[in-house]
C-alpha cells in the first residue's frame, strides 16, 4: 500500500498495444523538409523541438558521446 491506499498486484498482463506504442519511441524517423531524415534509436526525450518567432522550426539534439 502507498500513500493513496491503492493495492497494486504483482501479477498483471502487459498490453500488446502499449508495447507497440512504446516501441515507436525507441526507433523512429524525424523527417524534415523533403530530403532530410534523422534516424532515432533511443530516448526521443533527448530531442527538443521548438519554433522561432518568425515561424521557423528547430530541433535541438542532446547527447553525451559522438561515435
Amino acid at each position: 500500500m502507498d500513500d493513496n491506499d491503492i493495492n497494486v498486484s504483482g501479477n498483471f498482463e502487459i498490453s500488446v498495444q502499449a508495447v507497440k506504442k512504446q516501441a515507436r519511441v525507441f526507433k523512429s524517423i524525424l523527417k524534415l523538409d523533403k530530403n532530410f531524415h534523422i534516424y532515432i534509436h533511443g530516448d526521443r526525450n533527448l530531442i527538443e523541438q521548438g519554433e522561432e518567432k518568425d515561424g521557423r522550426k528547430y530541433n535541438k539534439i542532446y547527447y553525451k558521446d559522438e561515435s
